[in-house]
């Protein structure tokens, strides 16, 4: 109960802005030996998490539209190879550098089709020849 009750003052003290990690930090500052799980459960069956504000976003200050495409390839039965291939690149660590590889797959089959290696990350390296 006294653990109980420093938590809710340090909360009335601080105006509600102070998190779980903040008044267990506080509540040792006064000598008070308690664990951030315990701190946190005792704020929440309390009800004395803080009140987050409002994010602002001045006027005239948009963001970005982030358009969604169709998963189109999700919804394909594939009945043979040569259908739908897939490509990737990634990069490979070696010891002094880093490489760029290409892939591309057949999803049907899961083969590669072709791949290439390359030094940088250019145009030329997707552009994979069967």
């Amino acid at each position: 109960m006294a653990l109980r009750s420093a938590v809710r003052s340090v909360v009335i003290q601080h105006r509600w802005r102070y998190g779980y990690r903040r008044v267990t930090v506080e509540l040792r500052t006064q000598g008070m030996v308690a664990n951030h799980k315990r701190i946190a459960r005792i704020m929440r069956e309390d009800n004395l998490l803080t009140v987050r504000e409002q994010w602002f976003r001045p006027p005239g200050h948009s963001l970005r539209v982030a358009h969604v495409h169709l998963n189109l390839a999700g919804r394909m039965t594939l009945s043979g190879p040569n259908q739908l291939w897939a490509a990737d690149i990634t990069y490979v660590r070696l010891t002094r550098e880093f490489v760029y590889l290409a892939v591309v797959l057949d999803v049907f089959s899961r083969k590669v089709i072709g791949w290439a290696l390359g030094r940088g990350l250019k145009a030329q390296l997707p552009g994979v020849n069967p």
